[in-house]
């Protein structure tokens, strides 16, 4: 199950990274926003159906934010709003992100302020919820 999840999120974080302007899109989570625009993409839960002997069917809802420094609001919303459809243009073209996911949908986004880890910040969080069959578990008869 965790290879469907790395591969799902590192192609995601790929993608959002390719986007114009995006100075860095770490693999996992950082401690700490210390550079910016940056790109922070993770699980934040998961629900599981179980069948008798069959894979597991789990859905998640994951989390692609991108960040911007927050320091004059005007300046940073005129800054920010590009970023809306740069990253629905990302997530759009390539909705399995090159994993075993049966099917990504982007369910929408919220715009403004953020914060990550007690640092206000300013962006834009993309919700997206991914179906996944999980082969390696299983629940037995």
């Amino acid at each position: 199950m965790a290879d469907d999840l790395d591969t799902f999120i590192a192609a995601l974080t790929g993608k959002m990274a390719a986007m114009a302007g995006v100075a860095v899109a770490p693999e996992h989570p950082p401690e700490a926003l210390n550079e910016f625009p940056i790109v922070v993409c993770y699980f934040v839960r998961g629900e599981f159906t179980y069948g008798s002997s069959l894979p597991a069917i789990g859905v998640h809802t994951v989390h692609c934010d991108v960040h911007l420094s927050r320091s004059n609001l005007p300046h940073d919303e005129e800054f920010a709003r590009p970023y809306i459809l740069r990253g629905l243009a990302a997530i759009a073209n390539e909705v399995k992100m090159d994993s075993t996911c049966q099917q990504c949908i982007l369910e929408g986004y919220e715009y403004g302020r953020l914060s990550y880890a007690g640092q206000e910040t300013f962006g834009v969080r993309y919700i997206l919820r991914v179906k996944f069959h999980h082969t390696g578990v299983t629940v037995a008869v």
